[in-house]
């Protein structure tokens, strides 16, 4: 079964762009969702997070990994399932 994979992101953040390299370079679908351009996605982020504000943040399935740095996210991609 295919991970579902959603990143919070802002706009000017550079591990966020490493992010979304990184799931991209290991073919994983994700959903971007920036924080700063969608009041929605603001809420939804400071519910899974419960007030953290730091991004990026990768939810997969129901695991929410706040502030994820690009090594820790290279280790847990070569682990997912595609």
């Amino acid at each position: 079964m295919k991970p579902k994979i959603e990143l919070f992101t802002t706009s000017n953040c550079q591990n966020c762009r490493i992010a979304k390299i990184i799931l991209e370079q290991y073919g994983h679908d994700f959903i971007e969702k920036n924080i700063e351009l969608n009041s929605d996605y603001r809420r939804e982020f400071e519910e899974k997070t419960n007030g953290q504000l730091y991004v990026p943040t990768l939810v997969i399935n129901d695991n929410v990994y706040i502030n994820i740095k690009p090594h820790e996210l290279l280790e847990l991609v070569k682990h997912l399932k595609s």
